[in-house]
């Protein structure tokens, strides 16, 4: 049996890594011939796939600009398997072709995974006997310079959208709503969806929620949720935080169709910016302004558009009522800095929102190693830090927060053998970072613990972030229908 095989028949809930299995065809235009998606990302119709012929494994990502939808991202499934692994998830595998090492590892560093998530990457590596990939970016970087984009085996259909005069690009074809497809997709198995007005308009924490219609289609129901970001403000500081918070605004959903429950799937999206709309030098969605015209919404507005797919909860019903539920994730929030004080010594962290004070209370803090050892492969990797144990006063859970070294770790060091930790990541060039849970077996005492930064040898002094983990918004439960 092959790895592939293995995978295929494994009960590893791989969508905790970004990869939900699924349907293993894709209609869409740019996805090459022969292809075998691997998973799907929930996100803009991104997926993964084998295609035949070929060893590598791609990503598929039909929202990019012209000649840049398809990348080659590992040498063969083997190699994936390993880039999620030190990748702790997907996300970065796939938007590598656009980052330099900088940007790739500032995204490791700032989206650790959770104690779930390292709960199914530890699996992985058991179930599979796999370890991380050693140095992703260079991994990656090196196979899409030396692969010949020219050989990718596209769809008839592909070159004659690529080759559309620019101008073509301002018609939007007609307004067809399907069922796992983005706003232009168009499938080419079933009718499209049937359409139920719905014109309901909600306030929901700093935005406005316009709801003009869902969709019942084949495979499941559609919603359209518009979500207005209000004027821009007056200085340019303020208004780049206004997009950033609306651009950047995630959360789960799901409906009651019938009083059954349905879980979001997938779903997609586009932006809109004003600003952008004016300028000839910044690029607008036409997608966006596409769905704004149809559902003739302003566009002197910052909008954040979603098109949310929802399985039919059993066989396709006759939609009598409809209920949805918006649940806001926790949004980081940099607190106090400090540097660890002496054992049995406090610091005052202050949230930066609330003002609440929480005093953080060392019970330990002392050199920690790494219990793992990474394969040979010609580097040498820091497998050294501090670890911290703790009190908080008041208490809070450990979802609710996590603490960071402000200093970055060591280089790994090119030596005739290496030696480092499966919670590494990072390579040459870069730096490496380690991702614990800070849950300890002590919790009947409220402990908590925390690790430094991965060097060669322990530091004596760390300073410290805080950051809380919070809700921005309220979540938002209305009747559709």
């Amino acid at each position: 049996m092959t790895l592939y095989e293995r995978y295929r028949r494994s009960a590893i809930d791989f969508s905790k890594l970004g990869l939900e299995r699924g349907d293993t065809r894709s209609d869409y235009f740019c996805t090459p011939k022969g292809t075998t998606v691997i998973g799907w990302t929930g996100v803009d119709g991104i997926h993964y796939c084998l295609v035949k012929g070929f060893q590598e494994v791609f990503s598929v990502s039909p929202m990019e600009g012209e000649g840049q939808c398809v990348h080659p991202v590992a040498r063969d499934f083997d190699g994936f398997l390993r880039l999620l692994l030190a990748c702790r998830g997907e996300a970065a595998i796939e938007q590598a072709h656009a980052w330099d090492r900088e940007q790739f590892m500032n995204f490791l560093r700032e989206n650790p995974p959770s104690p779930e998530q390292q709960t199914v990457l530890k699996t992985v590596e058991e179930e599979f006997s796999l370890t991380p990939m050693e140095d992703p970016f260079s991994y990656i970087k090196e196979l899409q310079a030396e692969f010949d984009y020219s050989r990718i085996p596209y769809k008839a259909g592909y070159a004659a959208i690529k080759e559309q005069p620019a101008e073509e690009d301002k018609n939007p074809p007609e307004w067809k709503v399907y069922y796992d497809k983005d706003f232009w997709g168009h499938s080419r198995r079933g009718p499209a969806g049937e359409e139920i007005p719905i014109h309901l308009v909600f306030t929901w924490g700093e935005y406005i929620l316009h709801v003009p219609a869902v969709y019942c289609c084949g495979g499941g129901l559609v919603i359209d949720l518009c979500i207005e970001g209000g004027p821009l403000r007056e200085t340019e500081q303020q208004r780049e935080e206004q997009k950033r918070r609306l651009f950047s605004l995630d959360f789960a959903a799901e409906v009651k169709i019938n009083q059954k429950i349905s879980q979001r799937k997938t779903g997609y999206g586009v932006a809109w910016d004003p600003e952008a709309a004016l300028s000839e030098e910044l690029w607008t969605d036409p997608e966006a302004e596409w769905v704004l015209e149809h559902y003739g919404l302003p566009k002197d507005r910052l909008w954040s558009i979603q098109r949310a797919c929802f399985p039919w909860p059993s066989s396709r019903l006759k939609v009598r009522s409809l209920e949805l539920e918006l649940v806001p994730r926790p949004e980081p929030m940099v607190g106090t800095r400090f540097f660890t004080p002496e054992k049995g010594e406090s610091a005052v962290i202050v949230h930066p929102v609330t003002g609440v004070e929480y005093t953080l209370t060392v019970k330990e803090f002392s050199p920690w190693k790494s219990p793992f050892h990474h394969p040979k492969g010609g580097w040498r990797f820091p497998d050294r830090a501090n670890q911290l144990i703790f009190t908080l006063d008041p208490e809070l859970p450990d979802s609710r927060f996590y603490l960071k070294d402000t200093a970055p770790g060591d280089l790994p060091e090119q030596r005739t053998y290496a030696a480092g930790s499966i919670g590494i990541i990072g390579g040459a060039d870069g730096p490496t970072a380690i991702f614990v849970s800070s849950k300890t077996e002590n919790k009947e005492q409220g402990l908590h613990a925390a690790f430094s930064a991965l060097r060669f040898q322990p530091v004596d002094r760390v300073e410290w972030e805080f950051i809380f983990r919070e809700k921005t918004m309220e979540d938002l439960r209305v009747s559709l229908l």
